[in-house]
């Protein structure tokens, strides 16, 4: 079911556009128009052409309109999620207690560790050229190829700079906005190149490093993804809670935010169920590395899920101000 929700006005006004992007490979049949909703309803023709993940063991690219696979969307992605974990936790410690770099570098590795997934990391194709412009002064053509300790040390401190993603690019820019330090957000990011700059680390091949071709901002649209599930977050507490509660609740559609390499058939995709369904798992994690019970995970994970809700609105307002928002449903 697709269902349009706000915008202003804009050539992706009809949910039917939508409707047909999404199903590019599915084909459909047995449309159906709600005229109250301005909802549409119609069958997968070839439901097997539409790939599925489950949130608990698949990566999170952006939301990003650029990428040509399809994604799990998530503000910042794998990335900004990881963020969003560390600054939950520095909010529910004292401001002498603030992460340094050399903790988030510990986090991030022992995350990595844990990991039984990829971890999905992308940059685009302008940040890219211009930090190989600027390694390039000091003797190093690539960034990931760095070899010295001088030489990786030069190429972490502009990492954040360089980093093109425009969710983690806003909080550098408005962290009283986004309630978070704009040093943390540096860390995380250095963080991450870290480990891809260390060749002898074991777990560097689950990072996924993507470089998104084209100009940014040509999405014509925002659609939310949404599948089955619980809505109790209690469900999510601990391991042996998955045992009971249906296998479909965690699986969610891939979306091909890009058709034919064409920004003018680009749209932003977000996952809102499977992003909720994932910050669970970083707030038992969180939680564990903390030797914290059960009643703190939860208000943990309560806490990633309100300062996430205001850096999406805040993120949104910003990138898609213009564009009309759609809700499509799978069941």
């Amino acid at each position: 079911m697709i269902d349009r929700d706000v915008g202003e006005k804009s050539g992706w006004d009809n949910p039917m556009r939508v409707f047909t992007h999404l199903t590019e490979y599915t084909g459909f049949a047995d449309l159906e128009k709600d005229d109250k909703t301005q909802g549409i309803f119609g069958r997968l023709l070839h439901p097997a052409n539409l790939p599925v993940a489950d949130s608990r063991s698949f990566q999170f690219g952006s939301i990003d309109g650029r990428a040509n696979h399809a994604v799990l969307g998530a503000f910042g992605g794998d990335v900004g999620e990881f963020l969003l974990a560390l600054n939950a936790l520095e909010h529910t410690q004292s401001l002498g207690d603030a992460l340094t770099q050399s903790q988030v570098h510990s986090y991030f590795r022992s995350f990595l560790a844990d990991l039984t997934r990829k971890f999905y990391v992308a940059t685009d194709a302008q940040h890219w050229i211009l930090w190989k412009k600027e390694t390039a002064e000091f003797g190093v053509k690539d960034p990931l190829t760095a070899k010295t300790a001088r030489e990786r040390a030069r190429v972490l401190e502009s990492a954040p700079v360089h980093f093109g993603c425009r969710h983690l690019q806003l909080m550098m820019e408005q962290e009283q906005h986004y309630r978070v330090r704009r040093e943390l957000v540096q860390y995380v990011i250095r963080a991450v190149f870290a480990v891809l700059l260390d060749r002898t680390n074991i777990h560097r091949h689950k990072i996924i490093f993507d470089i998104l071709e084209g100009y940014p901002n040509g999405e014509q649209a925002f659609v939310n993804i949404m599948s089955p599930g619980p809505e109790d977050a209690r469900a999510y507490a601990n391991d042996s809670d998955f045992d009971r509660v249906k296998s479909c609740a965690f699986h969610a559609p891939l979306i091909l935010p890009r058709l034919n390499f064409r920004s003018d058939q680009s749209i932003y995709v977000y996952h809102p169920r499977a992003v909720y369904e994932a910050r669970a798992t970083l707030a038992r994690y969180v939680a564990t590395a903390h030797k914290r019970d059960q009643p703190w995970a939860l208000k943990l994970f309560a806490l990633i899920n309100a300062i996430g809700k205001d850096q999406m609105t805040m993120t949104k307002k910003a990138l898609a101000f213009d564009k009309h928002t759609f809700l499509a449903t799978f069941t």
